[in-house]
């Protein structure tokens, strides 16, 4: 099963940069991973407008299969293992695709929320959507360690 990591914008800092890169590189041992960044929109004043737009280029981005876990504030909470459970039986399911969304600063239009198989929080605490994506990224590489029995998740 391939993994994206589909995000609204673009990485902005450098730290940011190297995180997601040192777990996209550890990732690659267990499956075929990719990023993705919607171009930045500007000029846009209406909240409900920049969420429409940025709504359309991620479904653009995405595929008639592909299974969509969105990232949401209000979205269901896993803890690590049931998150890698959740992985490994759509992996086993036949699922070619696994895409994960991070929207931008208004979150995520309601065409995105009918369209995710899965709204998962990251956590009952708010994170700059920068640091959400290093996150994501290192928890999808534990869910991997988890469901091939890699010492990582237990290493603390």
């Amino acid at each position: 099963m391939k993994i994206e990591l589909l995000f609204v914008g673009s990485t902005k800092t450098d730290y940011v940069e190297s995180a997601l890169q040192l777990y996209i590189k550890r990732l690659q041992r267990f499956c075929k991973v990719s990023v993705l960044c919607t171009p930045n929109l500007k000029g846009i004043k209406k909240p409900e407008d920049q969420q429409e737009q940025e709504a359309n280029q991620v479904l653009k981005s995405l595929g008639a299969t592909d299974l969509m876990v969105l990232l949401d504030e209000k979205g269901k909470i896993l803890d690590s293992v049931s998150f890698a459970n959740y992985v490994e039986k759509n992996k086993n399911q036949g699922i070619q695709k696994m895409v994960f969304v991070i929207c931008g600063a208004y979150g995520a239009h309601a065409m995105l929320k009918s369209r995710a198989n899965l709204t998962l929080s990251l956590s009952a605490f708010t994170f700059s959507h920068q640091l959400a994506r290093v996150i994501l990224a290192e928890q999808v590489y534990r869910a991997y360690t988890i469901i091939n029995k890699h010492p990582y998740h237990n290493e603390g």
